[in-house]
């Protein structure tokens, strides 16, 4: 093969990666899985786009922060922070990104080497460490236990990400959120009690809030019909970092509690700021309720979500 093909063949693997991520919000791994590349040679071949002037980057409104929008949903819900992206409900690749971006930009603006993080598994978040060039070097602390999908193992790479970057220390395990019977078996594993050691200490921790309804929440999503319905009987309503809470955001007494790998309703209050990130209006209830409530003091979302949320508040 002459240069001049292998370069032409170059700049069509360049093309064709740079226009599923800039134009169709595909992440760096879905990338890979779609073209049989590793997400590091993704993320060069979309350095070498820039470099090689086949991507142009211009900053723009869409996906800009809202501020006027922030400005009222903090104010209506006496919040500390809220962050309003320009990015419409659907499609949700560009939705997730823009949230993740969001949230990587405020925590690196606001955490500091002495801090400690806490991430949550959360579809919201996954891809929180794709796009950072530059993070604190602060240690970074698996909250809850990863779900039982395709996707299950990103909570632990999210955490790897942000640590890679930063250089901060990393505690992870590897354990599902759901167990078949009491999670207390799982909360003996050594890399378990390493992470949960840290939890008094985390002064930040970044979660999902979920509406317990299909599609709308991680442990939903992820237990037998019987305990879904189990749950809803109990009094279950809203899912926040694995903890199920009824309509009025108090911990619901559930079986389904004592089998799920996540803190306690006590430690998740503990912890000085609790950033939600979340998205679909479907949800806005119960995001509505963990504001009123303090369950979570600061929020990331999209416009359509805040806008349902001021029309409650």
């Amino acid at each position: 093969m002459s240069t001049e093909q292998r370069l032409s063949g170059d700049v069509v693997l360049m093309t064709n990666v740079a226009r599923r991520f800039h134009l169709h919000g595909q992440s760096k791994s879905e990338i890979g899985a779609a073209l049989g590349l590793s997400r590091f040679r993704v993320a060069r071949i979309l350095q070498a786009a820039l470099d090689q002037g086949i991507v142009r980057i211009e900053i723009g409104l869409p996906g800009a922060v809202n501020a006027a929008i922030s400005d009222q949903l903090r104010a209506a819900f006496g919040i500390d922070v809220a962050v309003v992206v320009e990015v419409d409900e659907q499609p949700l690749a560009p939705l997730l990104r823009s949230l993740s971006l969001a949230t990587a930009e405020l925590l690196g603006e606001a955490l500091t080497s002495n801090d400690v993080l806490g991430l949550a598994s959360a579809r919201s978040i996954l891809n929180i460490g794709e796009e950072l060039v530059a993070f604190p070097a602060c240690t970074v602390v698996q909250l809850t236990g990863a779900v039982s999908r395709p996707d299950a193992l990103d909570i632990i790479q999210a955490i790897r990400d942000l640590t890679r970057v930063g250089g901060g220390e990393a505690r992870v395990f590897y354990a599902p959120i759901i167990s078949s019977d009491s999670a207390a078996g799982l909360r003996r594993n050594p890399d378990v009690q390493r992470a949960a050691e840290l939890f008094p200490r985390i002064t930040t921790a970044v979660v999902g809030v979920g509406q317990w309804r299909p599609g709308l929440s991680t442990v939903h999503d992820v237990v037998s019909p019987a305990d879904q319905a189990a749950a809803a009987a109990a009094g279950v309503e809203i899912e926040v970092a694995g903890i199920l809470l009824d309509g009025a955001g108090r911990p619901a007494p559930t079986p389904l509690a004592e089998r799920t790998l996540a803190p306690t309703f006590e430690q998740l209050m503990a912890i000085p700021q609790r950033v939600a990130v979340t998205f679909g209006t479907a949800r806005t209830a119960a995001v509505a309720t963990a504001l009123r409530t303090g369950v979570v003091n600061a929020l990331i979302t999209h416009r359509a979500m805040a806008e349902q949320l001021l029309a409650q508040a």
